[in-house]
């Protein structure tokens, strides 16, 4: 007579209730928990780092080059999404070029107009009706 075969845990699985847990009670963080948070900042400490001039300040200059860089791909004939990373050395001093003129003819003229540029790209070209985004790379 041949054995059965059991799947590793599947008798405990299978054969009992399982146990829901609808709470849990709160525990103190024992001495361990508390060395590990040690030297770390609270979440409001976390929130008001977040909060302060230069990061927003950062955050608007770094919108700023994407909408360039967004703009300038599409001028140079090429996908807004694409990695420039792989870009040859050519290629890319053809796109810093081309940033430059964006920069300088566009965002110094009107920053709505450079924003108004960006949304159109991602429309059209981006999320567009003839756009199949789900097989667009994901770069980590």
């Amino acid at each position: 007579m041949e054995e059965p075969q059991v799947i590793q845990n599947s008798d405990t699985l299978y054969k009992s209730d399982i146990k829901w847990i609808d709470t849990i009670e709160y525990q103190e963080p024992n001495q361990y928990e508390k060395d590990m948070l040690k030297g770390t900042l609270s979440p409001e400490e976390l929130l008001a780092n977040e909060m302060t001039d230069e990061k927003q300040e950062l955050i608007k200059i770094n919108d700023i080059k994407v909408k360039i860089k967004v703009v300038a791909l599409n001028i140079m004939g090429e996908s807004p999404i694409q990695n420039t990373s792989l870009f040859s050395a050519l290629k890319k001093q053809t796109l810093l070029d081309t940033m430059n003129s964006v920069y300088e003819t566009v965002y110094l003229v009107d920053e709505d107009k450079l924003t108004e540029m960006f949304n159109d790209v991602c429309a059209t070209k981006v999320f567009g009706e003839n756009c199949d985004y789900t097989s667009y790379p994901v770069y980590t």
